[in-house]
């Protein structure tokens, strides 16, 4: 068999594995069986230029060096930039007179009678040289391959020199290949883990949010619950607190017709205070109702004429707008999905509290006026109900809109402070925003969305 074949025979052995060990060991064992010698083993080279023998085929236990730190103390560092640039040393006979007493003292240490030194050097990637278009090669001294006698002197024949340096060249490559290997390995794991500890944050956030979705579910069948039984003690309350109402009511302005002007003039106010307390106490239950009733409506939405609802709203105003002279300048107003009953609401709302907060001056420039129109944009109507009324400081623009929240007292101005608080309800159940502007003195304008 030709050399240039059993030489590819034995590098096809040493780079079947990507495991760094094996590759060493295929490599001490085919060498020393095809140069029939006695030890051939593999020396690496630390970051400080000591070594180590990391593996080794020996003929006889005694000669073995394996883990051996062996540092030469005869050479030391002069001799590894020659290797680095690819030297190679040989001894015949350690006593033939060229070597070195120290030389010759140190190998007989290791039972050496001849040896063969053959650099292993790792390529790496091309550099360029500066001020240079030259790419060059460079080079890694990674560690030495070493052939003895230690029974016999030997001639190294050119052949044998030859092989062991081409096949410190496929070592090397081996050796690159399996480095590159386990690097891939180790960002491989890496990754892994890496993947792992993504996959564990995962589930952990998932089994958060699942236990945040599981109270909230609790917490809206509890709201559900609550809101049931809040509509049903409004109307147990309601209907319990009707009846006694309208009986004191009625029983009080009885009082009043039968003995008005017959009692002293304190009986007299008393009477009436009473008259306008339960009076009071019935308008304001039955806006409460009103109001509890908004968001629990069953009534679906559908296709609602927001000008039909207008229609309907001014015409339940009809007596008020003719007797404070209100003028209702309108827009043609479009079809919106909604409840047709509390549209009426609210629009009813906005138009009472426009009038009712309408300049006490009586002329023809302060005489009431609400402007009522709408603007399509964003994928959402605006409307608007504008009036030339008192005015509201933009500092209670929030305020206004909470129940029983009221900027003027009773004597001033009626109600119960919940017209607004129920319109900013009846919005909200429709999916849009409700705000005001104003200026004190300027009159206001009151907006508010409704979705496409």
């Amino acid at each position: 068999m030709e050399f240039s074949e059993i030489l590819s025979k034995i590098a096809l052995r040493i780079r079947q594995s990507l495991r760094l060990e094996n590759i060493l060991a295929t490599t001490v064992a085919e060498v020393r069986q095809w140069l029939n010698s006695d030890r051939v083993f593999i020396y690496r080279f630390n970051e400080d230029w000591s070594g180590v023998v990391v593996v080794e085929s020996v003929d006889q236990p005694q000669w073995s060096m394996i883990n051996r730190v062996v540092a030469d103390p005869c050479f030391q560092e002069k001799w590894i930039e020659p290797y680095r640039n690819g030297r190679i040393a040989s001894v015949e006979d350690i006593h033939n007179g060229e070597v070195t007493p120290c030389y010759v003292e140190f190998l007989e240490e290791y039972q050496v009678q001849a040896n063969l030194v053959v650099p292993i050097l790792l390529s790496t990637d091309l550099f360029q040289k500066e001020d240079s278009v030259e790419s060059v090669p460079d080079t890694e001294l990674w560690g030495l391959l070493i052939a003895h006698e230690c029974s016999r002197t030997r001639s190294w024949q050119p052949i044998e020199i030859d092989f062991l340096q081409k096949l410190a060249t496929q070592v090397a490559i081996a050796i690159k290949q399996a480095i590159l290997f386990e690097q891939l390995q180790q960002s491989n794991d890496a990754l892994s883990e890496s993947k792992s500890d993504l996959e564990l944050k995962v589930r952990e956030r998932t089994q958060e949010l699942e236990s945040v979705n599981r109270k909230l579910i609790a917490l809206n069948q509890e709201l559900t619950l609550s809101n049931q039984e809040l509509e049903q003690f409004a109307d147990i309350v309601s209907h319990d607190l009707r009846e006694p109402l309208r009986m004191v009511t009625s029983f009080t302005q009885l009082l009043a017709q039968k003995y008005a002007g017959q009692l002293d003039e304190g009986a007299d106010q008393i009477i009436g205070f009473a008259v306008d307390g339960a009076t009071r106490m019935e308008e304001l239950i039955n806006d409460l109702l009103t109001y509890s009733r908004v968001g629990s409506s069953k009534k679906p939405l559908e296709l609602v004429s927001t000008d039909q609802a207008l229609d309907q709203a001014i015409s339940n105003l009809h007596l008020v707008i003719q007797e404070n002279q209100v003028q209702i300048v309108r827009e043609p107003l479009p079809e919106i999905v909604g409840d047709a009953t509390q549209l009426i609401q609210l629009w009813q709302n906005l138009i009472d509290n426009a009038i009712k907060y309408q300049k006490n001056e009586s002329s023809p420039s302060n005489s009431p006026k609400i402007e009522i129109g709408v603007t399509s944009e964003l994928q959402q109507h605006l409307f608007w109900v504008k009036d030339n009324g008192i005015g509201i400081d933009p500092k209670h623009g929030d305020r206004i809109f909470q129940i029983f929240q009221r900027l003027h007292t009773r004597q001033e101005y009626p109600g119960t402070g919940t017209g607004l608080a129920i319109c900013h309800k009846i919005v909200e159940r429709h999916f849009g925003k409700i705000w005001m502007e104003s200026k004190l003195g300027e009159g206001a304008v009151f907006y508010f969305t409704i979705p496409f």
